[in-house]
């Protein structure tokens, strides 16, 4: 169990100090935000009030609050996914660098090497898409919040869901 926990730990450092890696990772998500709020957010916005009823009267706030948390839900479902791949280019590198051939000399499982990638991906993931959360329930609060607890949980527990999902994708490919 201590291999495993300095194996996460080791991919962990070098996602960190690897400031490359990091920044684009990091910055993935703000540049998407930016992007969908000044271009996107008028078209969904058109979009949705485009099909509601004349008859029917919902206040600018709420209509604000949804557009921005379709782009909200937009922007994670994209980010989780490109970040873990940004994330996992770590065992790329190892292979590349000959890194894998120490580690296959060396008394460690092979499963256990892989499961120390994958359970790093998810944890590096998770730090730069719970910044990405932070940024999007910000812009939703902006815009028109109207989430409560148990929504903002749900969105937690769905991040964690399509960060998994990335891994496990980007581990595959």
């Amino acid at each position: 169990m201590r291999t495993f926990a300095a194996l996460i730990e080791r991919n962990r450092k070098l996602f960190f100090r690897d400031k490359g890696m990091l920044l684009s990772s990091l910055i993935t998500p703000m540049i998407l935000i930016v992007l969908y709020a000044t271009f996107l957010a008028k078209v969904y916005k058109d979009s949705f009030t485009s099909n509601i009823p004349a008859v029917v009267d919902i206040s600018e706030k709420l209509i604000n609050g949804t557009v921005a948390g379709q782009l909200a839900a937009a922007l994670l479902a994209v980010s989780c996914v490109t970040v873990t791949f940004c994330v996992n280019l770590t065992m790329v590198q190892d292979r590349a660098f000959g890194v894998r051939k120490d580690f296959d000399v060396s008394p460690i499982r092979r499963p256990m090497i892989y499961l120390g990638y994958f359970f790093s991906t998810v944890r590096n993931s998770l730090m730069v898409n719970a910044l990405a959360l932070a940024l999007c329930l910000g812009y939703i609060g902006m815009m028109g919040w109207y989430l409560t607890v148990a929504d903002v949980a749900l969105l937690i527990l769905d991040l964690l869901i399509l960060v998994l999902f990335g891994a496990v994708l980007s581990s595959i490919v």
